[in-house]
């Protein structure tokens, strides 16, 4: 009933303010009847096949089928404009208004020798094109259905632009020049070209897409679904991108040089060479709420891939996407990316990167993130959940790495140079051949702080942590029941220099810890950590030095063996409150792995856990202070670290603490006063005596304090 007053209310309206002019009653073709309408009138065309090219010339009128006064969509069907593959079907070029209305037909056989083979909307012409099915069009050029340009602004609405073809840019749509089309309820499927199958967006154009599905469209280069590129920023809400195809990049969306918005997307079945789902190169867009799954990459970056691109990621999913090459979720060259609320899980590559691949420098961030079930699926490929390569040091905090694999790394590998920092993370159930949770290879140093490395599996080296000319630093991190041929908890080869801070090494098979008995000698500094069977647990083969430090104990840890958090500490447990006495410098994270304040009852615990219930009065006076030298934080830095120290009584007045370069040369005096007993830290900025910058490389810095002298090793990244 509504529906019919409305209609009603339209007639009588457009009786009394305009004039309808009926096709083929009043003028024999809607042309005609165009030609002699004026703005206002409105031009009502019977069922039936129109073979004509119209043009509005300007006139903001209305063009509409039966629909327009039934709402009956067969009528969409049966009144049909045909080209008659004699160029556009329908042209706006002369500035028509929002006033000029298309609705209720079928638009087809259009064949252009240049551009918009079914509609042509330039010059400034703002159309309202509605209940429409634009279909079996093509452009020589571009926009095989439709093209929008110069500065034109068209809205869709219940539109499908299917079967269209172009031979450069845009199959369905194609867009350019300051163009803002909007599109809603909108369907594009089975559109071809070269660039841009459904859509081509190019020259700064801006567009709401809502409600859209975009499907079965593919290109021969790049933008199965959508390109998107030269400064145009897309606006995507409620949109479907789903089996569509590029030979290169992009088989869902390509973005260059652009800044899209993804809300409530979903790019599924999507296929290219490379970035199956996503395709991103110097672009940074934002995706909240976006699903990306089952996308299939030939080379790289199953779900996404990003060059040179810092996109923000909300609420993500990225499920089931694969690639014969690398990062089976998401591929990061030289991008850094955040990550918030994402789950990576089900994905696949051949080669490296099951879930993650970080290379090219790359530092994404990623904060409350799942990674799971990925894997590598070739002999000797690499990184199962994460793989990091050539100095890229992503940054993981409240992170869980679990049940994935990889030949190399089965929850991460790092390798040339790649640093990450893993705050708050729990790395579980990962297997690989080598370093089933962790994999450090090749100068490559991650900061490990509140990590709970536990149930991983190495066929041959490192259950926990495989480490090859590598130097991780470990602060409150939990490494238990995990197992590998050699070196359950940490496997120790070519010069590495593991360093542990108030850790717990338990339970793992067949050893704690286990030196190469070939290549370079290994060291291993340990202090404040519960380990099992002490020292004399450490298997070195004689191969290396182990630094055993103050505070550190062998006794069983009592995890709680239940609930959520079954490694967190009995209430008996003599980790509780043996942490070391000052955490200045460790940058320890505000809460532990359950929530709990990371500091609690008087001292730091040992592990990844901290006991809510024991607390213990500590008489300040009574703590044996004895005179060391800490390792300093972050190590390696840039552009900043912090050392710490401890002055005795024996040893206070004159102290010297100074920075050398690898030739012995001393480039920076620190410290050079008389300092009371106690604790202290001082921050080096890397600058020299001269306020100059230092370059990178390694240095070393010495504490001299009557008769205690010491000397240790950092290294500066830039």
């Amino acid at each position: 009933m509504k529906t019919l007053i409305l209609i009603f209310v339209l007639l009588l309206t457009t009786c009394l303010y305009s004039t309808i002019i009926n096709i083929p009653v009043d003028q024999p073709t809607i042309q005609v009847g165009i030609n002699v309408a004026v703005n206002g009138d409105t031009i009502l065309v019977q069922p039936g096949m129109y073979v004509e090219n119209i043009n509005y010339n300007g006139k903001n009128i209305t063009v509409a089928s039966l629909f327009l006064t039934t709402q009956d969509t067969t009528y969409i069907s049966q009144t049909i404009i045909d080209g008659n593959q004699n160029g556009g079907v329908v042209r706006f070029e002369n500035g028509e208004t929002m006033d000029a209305v298309l609705t209720g037909f079928t638009i087809t056989n259009g064949n252009s020798p240049t551009s918009g083979g079914g509609i042509s909307c330039v010059y400034t012409s703002y159309p309202r094109l509605e209940n429409l099915v634009i279909t079996g069009n093509s452009a020589e050029y571009n926009g095989g259905g439709i093209i929008c340009g110069a500065y034109s602004n068209p809205s869709f609405e219940n539109v499908t632009i299917t079967d269209n073809s172009a031979g450069s840019d845009g199959g369905g749509i194609y867009c350019y020049n300051y163009c803002s089309p909007s599109l809603e309820n909108v369907t594009i499927s089975n559109n071809t070209s070269y660039h841009g199958g459904g859509i081509c967006f190019l020259e700064n154009c801006s567009s709401i897409l809502d409600s859209v599905i975009i499907s079965n469209n593919s290109a021969s280069a790049d933008g199965g679904g959508i390109l998107c590129a030269e400064n145009s920023n897309l606006n995507l809400q409620n949109v479907i991108l789903t089996g569509n195809t590029a030979v290169d990049e992009g088989g869902g969306i390509c973005i260059n040089n652009s800044t899209p918005i993804f809300d409530n997307v979903t790019i599924s079945g999507n296929s290219a060479a490379i970035g199956a789902g996503i395709y991103c190169l110097n672009s940074d867009p934002t995706l909240n709420f976006v699903e990306i799954t089952s996308n299939t990459a030939v080379l790289g970056g199953g779900g996404l891939y990003c060059e040179g691109s810092d996109p923000n990621l909300d609420n993500v999913n990225i499920n089931g996407n694969s690639t014969e090459g690398g990062g089976g979720g998401f591929y990061c060259d030289g991008s850094s990316p955040i990550l918030e609320n994402v789950e990576i899980s089900d994905n696949t590559a051949n080669e490296i990167g099951g879930g993650l691949l970080c290379s090219g420098f790359s530092s994404p961030g990623l904060v409350n993130v799942t990674i799971s079930d990925n894997s590598v699926l070739n002999v000797e490929a690499w990184g199962g959940g994460i793989c990091c390569l050539t100095h890229s040091s992503p940054s993981l905090e409240n992170v869980t790495i679990s049940n994935n694999s990889g030949d190399v790394g089965g929850g991460i590998l790092c390798m040339d140079g790649s640093s990450p920092t893993l705050e708050n993370v729990t790395i579980t159930g990962n297997s690989a051949y080598l370093g089933g949770g962790i994999n450090c290879s090749l100068n490559s140093n991650p900061d490990l702080i509140n990590v709970l490395i536990i149930g991983n599996t190495a066929d041959e080296w490192g259950g926990g942590i495989s480490c090859f000319d590598a130097d991780p630093n470990l602060v409150n991190v939990t490494i238990s029941d995990n197992t590998a041929n050699e070196g359950g908890g940490i496997y120790c080869r070519e010069n590495s220099d593991p360093d542990l801070i108030d850790c717990i090494f338990w339970n793992n098979s067949p050893e704690e810890v286990y030196f190469a008995s070939d290549d370079e000698p290994n060291s291993f500094t340990i202090s404040y950590s519960d380990i099992q069977g002490g020292e004399a647990g450490i298997v070195t083969n004689n191969n290396g030095t182990i630094n055993w430090l103050e505070g550190n104990i062998d006794e069983d840890p009592m995890f709680m063996g239940t609930g959520a958090n079954p490694y967190r500490l009995n209430n008996l447990s003599l980790c509780i409150n043996a942490g070391i006495p000052d955490t200045t410098g460790l940058n320890l994270p505000e809460f532990d792995l359950a929530g709990n304040l990371r500091v609690y009852g008087g001292r730091i615990d040992m592990g990844a856990y901290e006991n809510q219930n024991v607390v213990v009065d500590i008489d300040e006076d009574l703590i044996h202070l004895s005179t060391k030298l800490n390792q300093n934080y972050p190590n390696p830095f840039n552009p900043s670290t912090t050392i710490s120290f401890n002055i005795n009584n024996e040893q206070n007045g004159q102290v010297e603490l100074s920075i050398y370069n690898i030739k012995g040369q001393k480039v920076k005096q620190l410290v050079s006063d008389k300092l009371s007993a106690g604790q202290h830290s001082v921050v080096w900025d890397g600058k020299d005596d001269n306020n100059k910058l230092v370059s990178s490389g390694i240095y070393f810095y010495k504490l001299k304090s009557r008769d205690f002298e010491k000397t240790k090793k950092m290294i500066l990244l830039k």
